[in-house]
């Protein structure tokens, strides 16, 4: 929800895991990584193929749709 909220947006990785975790919440930054890598995969395998994840390099992530 919290890429699909702002698809066509990029959500800065420090944001994304604030929203996602909590403001208290430390740990390695790769878990976003992993996390977003299953969710990648389980969009695919629904066949949900209207909208992807996309990285940008050194800021976050985005959602774009109609792709």
């Amino acid at each position: 929800m919290a890429l699909a909220s702002r698809a066509g947006e990029v959500v800065l990785r420090d944001d994304l895991m604030r929203e996602v975790w909590g403001p208290g919440w430390f740990g390695d930054r790769k878990t976003l990584d992993v996390h977003i890598s299953a969710l990648r995969r389980r969009l695919t395998e629904a066949g949900l193929e209207s909208g992807r994840i996309i990285a940008v390099r050194g800021r976050g992530y985005g959602y774009v749709t109609g792709v």
